[in-house]
C-alpha cells in the first residue's frame, strides 16, 4: 500500500514541483558558493553582491526546511486521526 502511494505521489504535479524548488534552492547555494570562492581569488569584488547571493540561498533554504517541518506534522496530524 505505501509503495503505491509513493509512485503515485511521485508522478503528481506536487511532485515535481518540490522537485523544482529544491533545484532551485540548490541553484541559489551553488551560486552562492561560486560568488564566495570569486570574493576569495580577488576575481570578484563586490562583497554586497556576495553577500546578497549568501543572504538569498540562506533564505531560501530556511523556506525549503519550514515546508518540510510543516508537511511533517501535517502527516503526524493525520496519522493521529482515527479511521
Amino acid at each position: 500500500s505505501v509503495k503505491l502511494t509513493v509512485a503515485a505521489v511521485q508522478g503528481s504535479p506536487f511532485h515535481n514541483e518540490l522537485q523544482n524548488l529544491l533545484s532551485d534552492v540548490n541553484d541559489l547555494q551553488l551560486e552562492a558558493g561560486k560568488k564566495a570562492e570569486a570574493l576569495a581569488k580577488g576575481s570578484v569584488t563586490d562583497l554586497h553582491e556576495v553577500m546578497l547571493a549568501q543572504e538569498e540561498a540562506s533564505v531560501a533554504f530556511k523556506l525549503v526546511l519550514e515546508m518540510r517541518n510543516r508537511i511533517i506534522s501535517a502527516y503526524q496530524e493525520i496519522m493521529r486521526m482515527p479511521v
